[in-house]
This record gives structure tokens, C-alpha cells and sequence, in this order.
């Protein structure tokens, strides 16, 4: 059997646990953006050969290019209920992963206002956090992750419930540890793909891009104590920063990087509102 998966991400993490559940079969995984490209430029026509005579096309956009294999899409795993500061700001580099531009609302916001680095850093703090919603959006970004997948099939309400019970099963907004991914993925293939699962062993690879913390008081809840402190990258030796250190450095490259609006920050109104 051959089997393609096209997803973002997750790509890895659902490649590798396929390959163990079926270590005879052909499986091989690609990038969406990567595989918009090849179909676009024809530039590698091996892989478009293998995509349209795979048996399995897992994919979170499987209507790129028509297939006669058997189609199973997993949507993509984005969930704001832990990190609801987090953001992506095309054109301005992180200053947590070079190949990344995920920030800060309350920074962007702060820096947009003219307010300095000592001010921008006095906002991390719960009574904030409070007015700008951040404590009350993680029920409604539950229901809206549930819908979504159950839109495409995938029921996870009842694996939310497990996941909750490890306490912080994110790194990043869209980026699930890997025991949520491998989850996720166990549950789409469910009926179409036959499968016993003892003992797999997937590596973890989002764990070595930009883990974002729980900020105090959001994850009270699920037993997060939360904290103040991003870790870099692995391509930034795992770096770990203070609040104070996380917005010099923003601050910094929100200078020297692209001119950016308020209209590029989401709920800007909101966070501007309540610092």
C-alpha cells in the first residue's frame, strides 16, 4: 500500500505514526506549502506520480489536485484557549524562531502605542490578562476546535477531556505535543485504516521550535500554575527569556523589521483597551 500525507506541521508526527502501525507500507509525508509548490511548478514529477497513485491521501487540503485514493482529511490543530496573546504577523520575524513570526498581541499593541519597553512589560500580569478576556476564551475556543473537526468527521470531545488531564498538552497555539497529534491522527484513520497501536514510540519534533508559555491564570483550571518565560528555538540553543528579555527583543525587531498597523494585530481595540 501507499500511502501520502500533505498536512502543515503535523506532517511528521502523522507520517511517523503510520509508518509504525504500518512498517511494510510505502508512506511518505509532505509539507502543504511544499506540495502547492511541486504541483504548481512540476518540478518534482516523482512525488506528483506517487500522489495520484497512492491507495491513502491523508490531507488537510486534499481538493488541491484530484486523486482516486481513498481521502482522509484532518483538518489543522489551532486552539488560542492556552495562548490566547499569540499571534502570526506576516513580514516581521519572531524573535523566537528565524523561521517563524509569532508574537506577542500585548507587545505589538504596546509598541504601536508608543509605550516603552518597561511599561510594555509591567502589562504581563493577570489583572490584564482579566480585562483583555484572556482568562474566557478557552471554553469557546474548546467548542470551536471540537465543531471543526467534527465538521470533517473526527470527533476529539472526548480526547480534550483526556488531553486537559495532562495538564498543558500545547506548545504553541498550532502546535499540539505530539501525544495530541498522534491522537488526532488514530482517530481519522479509525475506520479506513485498520490498525493496533502498541507501543509507539513518535518523536516529538514541534518540541524543538518555540514553546510559548501559559500565562498566570489562564490554565488554572487544568492545574497550570503558569509562567513568564519563551523558549527559543533549537535553532536559538533552546534559549530561555524573561518578560523583561521578550520585549526588548520584539521591541527591537518590530523596529528594524516592516512597518505594521493595528489593523495587522488581532482584537488590537480590545488589548489597547485594557493595558
Amino acid at each position: 500500500m501507499r500511502a501520502l500525507i500533505v498536512s502543515n506541521c503535523a506532517t511528521s508526527a502523522y507520517t511517523e505514526t503510520l509508518r509504525q502501525l504500518h512498517p511494510q507500507w510505502d508512506v511518505r509525508g509532505v509539507n502543504i506549502n511544499l506540495a502547492q509548490q511541486w504541483f504548481e511548478s512540476s518540478e518534482k514529477p516523482e512525488f506528483i506520480a506517487f500522489h495520484d497513485n497512492a491507495d491513502f491521501l491523508i490531507s488537510i487540503a486534499p481538493e488541491i489536485r484530484r486523486t482516486d485514493a481513498k481521502v482522509i482529511k484532518i483538518p489543522g490543530f489551532f486552539f488560542r484557549g492556552l495562548h490566547p496573546d499569540s499571534f502570526h504577523l506576516s513580514g516581521t520575524p519572531s524573535v523566537l524562531d528565524p523561521g517563524g513570526n509569532l508574537q506577542s498581541r500585548i507587545s505589538a499593541v504596546a509598541y504601536l502605542l508608543g509605550k516603552s519597553e518597561e511599561e510594555t512589560a509591567s502589562y504581563f500580569n493577570e489583572a490584564v490578562f482579566k480585562r483583555a478576556g484572556y482568562l474566557d476564551v478557552y471554553q469557546s475556543e474548546k467548542m470551536r476546535t471540537i465543531k471543526v473537526f467534527a465538521d470533517n468527521d473526527i470527533r476529539v470531545d472526548d480526547l480534550f477531556e483526556k488531553w486537559e488531564r495532562s495538564g498543558n498538552f500545547l506548545h504553541q497555539y498550532n502546535h499540539p505535543k505530539v501525544h495530541v497529534l498522534v491522537d488526532v491522527f488514530l482517530r481519522a484513520i479509525n475506520e479506513a485504516i485498520p490498525h493496533s497501536h502498541p507501543g509507539l514510540t513518535v518523536r516529538d519534533e514541534l518540541a524543538d521550535s518555540t514553546i510559548w508559555p501559559v500565562y498566570p491564570g489562564i490554565g488554572r483550571n487544568l492545574g497550570i500554575e503558569g509562567n513568564l518565560e519563551w523558549r527559543r528555538s533549537v535553532s536559538f540553543n533552546f534559549e530561555r527569556l524573561s518578560v523583561s528579555e521578550f520585549v526588548s527583543r520584539s521591541f527591537a525587531q518590530f523596529r528594524t523589521g516592516p512597518r505594521f498597523e493595528k489593523t495587522s494585530v488581532p482584537g488590537f481595540e480590545i488589548v489597547a483597551d485594557n493595558l
